[in-house]
C-alpha cells in the first residue's frame, strides 16, 4: 500500500547515509556558473549563516547525513550562533528554506535571526556576494560558490556527518589546517 511505502522510504531515510557517486575517469571542465562568479564578491555588513534544509525524506544522491542524525547537523550550527557575541549576532541573517522539510520546529536562536536579506537575492551566492562573511554550514555547491566569489568563507560542520570523496578529501584538510573548515 501507499501507506507502506511512505513507512519504508521513511526507515530509509533515517538510517541510511547518502553519498555523492563520482566517476572514474572524468575530465574535469571549468564550470559556467563558477566561472561566471568568479571574484564577485562586493561585499557589505552582514554576516550569511546558510543553513542546510534537506528534506527529511529525500531521494537524491548526494553528500549528506542520514535524517535520523540531521538534528546533530542543526545543532552544531545553533552552537555556532549561541556562541556568537549580541553585538556580533546583530549582523547575522539566516540563509535558510522557506518550506518546512519535516524539521520543524526551528530551534530558537535560528528563529529569532532575520531570514531576509536587505536588496533581495533569491539564491544563496547572491546573499554571500554581498555579506560580510559567508558562513555555509555544509560541504556543498554553496560552499564551493562563496570560495568562487571570492567572498570570506568559513565552513563549519561536523566531518562525522558529511561523508567526502577520497579525491575531496585532501583539499578539505588543506581549508581546515588555513582555518576555513572547522569541524
Amino acid at each position: 500500500t501507499a501507506r507502506e511505502g511512505a513507512d519504508l522510504a521513511r526507515s530509509l531515510a533515517d538510517t541510511t547515509e547518502q553519498t555523492t557517486v563520482w566517476l572514474p575517469r572524468v575530465t574535469p571542465l571549468p564550470n559556467p556558473h563558477l566561472s561566471r562568479i568568479r571574484d564577485r564578491h562586493v561585499g557589505g555588513d552582514r554576516i550569511v549563516v546558510t543553513l542546510c534544509e534537506y528534506p527529511r525524506h529525500m531521494y537524491r544522491l548526494l553528500s549528506a547525513p542520514a535524517a535520523a542524525r540531521f538534528p546533530l547537523h542543526r545543532a552544531t550550527v545553533v552552537e555556532y550562533v549561541d556562541r556568537l557575541s549580541p553585538a556580533m549576532r546583530s549582523n547575522v541573517i539566516l540563509r535558510s528554506y522557506p518550506a518546512d522539510h519535516g524539521w520543524s520546529p526551528m530551534p530558537p536562536s535560528l528563529a529569532a535571526l532575520p531570514h531576509e536579506f536587505p536588496g533581495g537575492g533569491a539564491t544563496a551566492w547572491q546573499w554571500h556576494q554581498r555579506a560580510r562573511l559567508a558562513v555555509v554550514t555544509y560541504p556543498d555547491p554553496t560552499f564551493i560558490e562563496a570560495l568562487a566569489l571570492n567572498a570570506p568563507t568559513i565552513g563549519i560542520w561536523r566531518r562525522d556527518l558529511w561523508g567526502m570523496h577520497p579525491e575531496a578529501q585532501t583539499a578539505f584538510d588543506s581549508l581546515a589546517e588555513a582555518g576555513i573548515v572547522h569541524n
